[in-house]
């Protein structure tokens, strides 16, 4: 009679790749067999670093997951220390906890993996600012996207995409007053 793969495991309902149908769940789960649990009420008291941890390898590691293209799909994954057993505590005590409502987790270098190194909890706006499907543009040996640009000379972003759409020089486009709104009446 078989018994599981598993060493320390004597269970005999063999299903795939010789592991008993519990350490099969969790190789299909997670890629590999340990136990991930972490100790009892730790991922309830922190629920929403939770989420995010749990978000974040289903996004690396599930084929079936729809944004895993744009993770897993390019290779992106966590680094080692946040995965198997105490995977979770890893990652807390790495990033510790979110520091303001609507912070999340950001990478750094969106071609990065997950990791302490690479990794912050940022706000909305910076994340906006932080993907890798922004145009940066530079002038006078500074780089920033259309959104920071536009902040830092008081126009509106869609004024300034606007501009740049109708071929209107950077430079031009940089340093062109603002213009005031008038009103019809």
């Amino acid at each position: 009679m078989n018994t599981c793969n598993v060493p320390e495991c004597n269970r005999t309902d063999i299903k795939g790749y010789g592991y008993c149908h519990k350490h099969y769940q969790r190789l299909k789960a997670h890629g590999h067999t340990e136990q991930t649990q972490t100790p009892k009420g730790f991922a309830l008291k922190h629920k929403i670093e939770y989420r995010c941890y749990t978000s974040i390898k289903t996004r690396c590691y599930n084929k079936k997951c729809p944004p895993y293209h744009n993770y897993g799909g390019r290779g992106i994954k966590m680094v080692d220390r946040w995965l198997g057993p105490n995977g979770f505590i890893n990652f807390y005590n790495d990033m510790g906890p979110r520091p303001k409502e609507g912070y999340s987790l950001d990478r750094i270098n969106n071609d990065g993996d997950y990791s302490p190194e690479n990794c912050r909890w940022a706000d909305k706006k910076t994340q906006g600012n932080n993907r890798r499907t922004n145009k940066l543009l530079t002038y006078n040996g500074e780089t920033h996207t259309e959104s920071e640009w536009a902040e830092k000379i008081g126009v509106r972003r869609g004024t300034l995409h606007e501009r740049l759409r109708r071929g209107i020089p950077l430079k031009k486009t940089l340093t062109m007053p603002k213009q005031e709104k008038t009103f019809h009446r």
